[in-house]
């Protein structure tokens, strides 16, 4: 957010105007992108442990792990920020970029995953339940994937830096509206699954 301030208090006349628009709301998706991550983080720390009553089970990605996925992702973001701060935003910068979104939701879908499995092994018919609930979301995670691979695609397809510029803004807040979108569902489902089995493990003692 400092360098989205920064930016929108910029005051270099009209012709840096438009200019000035798209460095901010880059960054603002950029922050964005940073808050997705961090529900990521708290996410994962929630841990099956504490709500299964047990050791986590072996498919589950510690939050050690997923803390330093988490951080090379972040830096993407932040140095995305500090290009459009600066005005120098390339190709790279942009798929760079998509492909850290890419990354949040694949987390968040392995997220989700592991939770459901380890209901369904402790708890197999409320376990079912839930899988029936998420039946969708491997129609949902292609839906995901094919917006990407459209956004991508019309970077890689552009020539000359005047493209890449005009599509910077679209290509990036459409993608982090996209993935925001995605990884907000695939986690509040993973904490469903998690006070289903919280509840269930309740019952049991």
């Amino acid at each position: 957010m400092d360098r989205y301030n920064d930016i929108i208090h910029i005051d270099n006349g009209c012709l840096y105007m438009e200019a000035t628009a798209v460095s901010g709301r880059v960054c603002l998706s950029a922050n964005q992108a940073l808050m997705m991550a961090s529900l990521l983080q708290d996410s994962s720390a929630a841990g099956l442990t504490m709500n299964l009553g047990g050791a986590p089970p072996p498919n589950e990605i510690s939050p050690d792990t997923i803390h330093a996925t988490l951080r090379a992702y972040v830096k993407i973001f932040v140095d995305a920020a500090d290009a459009s701060y600066s005005r120098t935003v390339t190709k790279k910068t942009i798929t760079s970029f998509l492909g850290a979104l890419r990354g949040l939701s694949s987390i968040s879908h392995i997220l989700l995953h592991t939770a459901l499995e380890a209901l369904s092994n402790t708890h197999p018919t409320t376990g079912m339940s839930e899988y029936a609930l998420n039946c969708d979301v491997k129609a949902m995670r292609h839906e995901f994937n094919q917006k990407m691979d459209d956004l991508e695609n019309g970077i890689d397809k552009a020539s000359s830096g005047i493209e890449i510029c005009k599509l910077a803004m679209p290509v990036i807040m459409e993608s982090t509206k996209t993935t925001g979108s995605f990884v907000a569902l695939m986690v509040a489902r993973r904490k469903r699954a998690l006070a289903k089995a919280h509840t269930e493990a309740a019952l049991v003692v």
